[in-house]
């Protein structure tokens, strides 16, 4: 093994550590509020014969959302493994961070964010999450509600650390 490959590796391993904490901390905070929050834990048994019952009353348990949310977070988490390869800088609690974004405005608008890729570049988190709110990203949050996940979010990207009022 060259010395080339033991640092693809280690890079790999960083990555793929980064990305499966990112996608925890994520869950926990959409865990935190709606439609999660308050939704019923268990409609009992399910299976095809329901599908007319499910389909008509719209009930989801929070786990089935919480795997929906998986699935997504979980894939922008991936589609940004190219900058979490290049940035090592970039913690499990900001890539959360940045996978809710990419969820709420694309992708592609998030990586031509260059001031956002300019501050991580430099450390300057402040600057980072300042950027994070220059995109089309607040626009989205309609309900108080949501207003305060994207606070909660800007914060997460400025300190790099999770609200210590989660639930874990």
């Amino acid at each position: 093994m060259t010395e080339r490959d033991v640092e693809l590796d280690e890079t790999i391993a960083r990555v793929e550590a980064t990305e499966a904490e990112a996608i925890t901390v994520a869950l926990r905070h959409v865990a935190q509020h709606a439609p999660f929050l308050g939704a019923i834990h268990d409609a009992g048994d399910r299976d095809l014969s329901d599908f007319h019952r499910i389909a008509a009353t719209r009930v989801v348990e929070r786990g089935e959302m919480l795997n929906m949310a998986e699935k997504n977070l979980s894939r922008y988490v991936g589609m940004l493994r190219t900058r979490t390869a290049i940035y090592p800088q970039i913690n499990p609690v900001r890539l959360s961070v940045l996978a809710h974004v990419a969820l709420a405005i694309r992708l592609q608008p998030l990586l031509d964010c260059k001031p956002l890729w300019t501050a991580v570049d430099r450390n300057s988190w402040e600057d980072a999450a300042d950027a994070l709110m220059m995109t089309k990203w607040p626009d989205k949050a309609v309900e108080d509600g949501e207003k305060r996940r994207v606070l909660e979010l800007h914060r997460m990207m400025r300190t790099g650390v999770e609200p210590t009022g989660w639930t874990h």
